[in-house]
């Protein structure tokens, strides 16, 4: 692309000649496979010997007529032949102008993203991943990236912490077997399932069920182990009976299990009545 520009904007003029073919090929011309020629070519000179190309249409003057040219994209078509699509002249400016906007619009949406992510890790007390309004939309969108990674990181950091505290709510039943319950903070539905992972770990032979209220929305997990589910604690039993009284749906397979439903206040009294019945 730069060498082209580069030829175009020399300002050459374009020389067009006839002459026979095979002194055509002798000069240097490009003949594409698979076309037929005769014996007398027209024969199109420009950039001063930059292009020696076989044609018959009409083209430019000077080199300088193109104005702008611009590779838009590259690509196989066939095996070993590659193709170059590209625009010049006003439509080249307007494809560029189409690229700035679309590349404007997506730094929009990437700097909104940060910001939110941003906001999500001051309130976890960790600092914000700042980034120059003078960024291109790639830079900003690589910010995005390591912002969501470290709240990922903090979030399931913050899910162990809290996952920890729980521990001392855990029941045990008369068989050994150990049931915990119990309503969390979870800025998504993402944290439960590492949390119950890990106080399943934490337990050994046990029945664990979660569940969050988040931006209007109720979130179930549960997870048991093998004695659980010998003595019927199946999470995915649990979850679709608990959910369906929510007014929600779920269920998953008898170790674990997730389901959702709208927030309609009743998940405390839903897990307190489970504990009851337990």
């Amino acid at each position: 692309e730069a060498r082209v520009n580069e030829q175009i904007w020399r300002n050459s003029a374009v020389e067009t000649e006839r002459m026979g073919f095979d002194a055509a090929r002798a000069r240097g011309a490009m003949a594409l496979f698979g076309e037929k020629y005769g014996d007398e070519v027209r024969v199109l000179t420009m950039g001063e010997g930059f292009s020696v190309e076989l044609c018959g249409g009409t083209h430019v003057k000077n080199t300088a007529d193109i104005g702008l040219f611009k590779i838009k994209s590259e690509g196989a078509i066939a095996s070993g032949v590659r193709r170059i699509e590209a625009l010049c002249g006003p439509a080249a400016e307007d494809y560029l102008k189409e690229v700035e906007a679309a590349e404007a619009e997506a730094k929009t949406a990437h700097l909104e993203k940060l910001e939110t992510l941003n906001q999500a890790l001051a309130a976890l007390g960790i600092d914000p991943l700042p980034v120059d309004s003078s960024a291109t939309a790639e830079t900003v969108k690589a910010a995005a990236i390591e912002a969501e990674k470290a709240l990922k990181k903090a979030q399931s950091a913050a899910a162990v912490a809290q996952a920890n505290d729980l521990l001392e709510q855990a029941r045990t039943l008369e068989s050994g077997l150990k049931i915990l319950i119990a309503k969390v903070d979870a800025p998504d539905p993402s944290p439960l399932r590492s949390m119950a992972g890990h106080l399943a770990g934490q337990l050994g032979e046990s029945l664990v069920l979660l569940g969050a209220a988040i931006d209007g929305k109720v979130s179930l997990c549960a997870q048991a182990s093998p004695t659980a589910i010998e003595a019927g604690y199946k999470a995915g039993d649990i979850v679709r009976e608990l959910t369906g009284k929510l007014g929600g749906k779920g269920g998953g397979k008898p170790n674990f299990a997730m389901g959702g439903a709208p927030d309609n206040g009743g998940l405390e009294t839903e897990l307190g009545n489970f504990i009851k019945k337990e």
